[in-house]
């Protein structure tokens, strides 16, 4: 015969709510409504491949006819690999743009959808919505990442000359001060009701 433990038969409404499950179902329906609409699967293919071409164009036309200032640019820079300079620039200059644009809108958007305040009433800590809201853009850019590694790879010719591995540690090391960012950001949306 099995036992039956008292927090089984305690009624839900009085169980202890998990933060764990409602920061998973905040980042669930991100994910949700991000799939719900495939235009932005489109859009995530074309963005890689599209956005850095007017720098690229910038820097050749930059260099001049014969390339004479690349001598300049290996000066300031280091090295002579401008394409992958650009490339690395232009994605985290994306990645900190998107995130301002939609993880820093989080609350905002809530609050228009008229689901913040009931959200606000579920007995959590409040950061709840905004690390959801978190682990779905982390994971939304995980794949832009993946997408814009392998055209930059096929369409630029982009190699990693360094160890991808402290790459990949610098990229997880900077994402509690970039979402540090936008949870100010965030917050200060909120307070204006104004995002532009």
């Amino acid at each position: 015969m099995s036992t039956i433990s008292a927090a089984t038969l305690r009624p839900a409404a009085f169980r202890r709510p998990s933060l764990a499950a409602a920061i998973w179902a905040a980042a669930w329906r991100d994910l949700k409504i991000f799939i719900r609409y495939p235009s932005w699967f489109i859009a995530m293919l074309i963005w890689p491949s599209l956005f850095p071409l007017g720098y690229v164009f910038t820097s050749r036309a930059l260099a001049g006819p014969s390339g004479e200032g690349m001598a300049t640019y290996l000066a300031y820079a280091g090295t002579s690999d401008y394409m992958s300079y650009i490339l690395t620039g232009t994605v985290l200059w994306m990645w900190l743009n998107t995130m301002l644009w939609n993880f820093g809108t989080t609350l905002r958007t809530e609050q228009q959808r008229g689901t913040l305040e009931a959200n606000w009433l579920a007995p959590v800590p409040k950061w709840f919505v905004l690390a959801g809201s978190l682990l779905s853009d982390v994971a939304q850019w995980t794949y832009f990442l993946v997408v814009g590694g392998i055209e930059f790879y096929f369409l630029y010719g982009f190699r990693v000359h360094g160890s991808p591995l402290l790459l990949a540690l610098v990229l997880v090391a900077s994402l509690p001060s970039v979402y540090g960012l936008g949870f100010i950001f965030a917050s200060l949306v909120l307070r204006a009701k104004e995002i532009q």
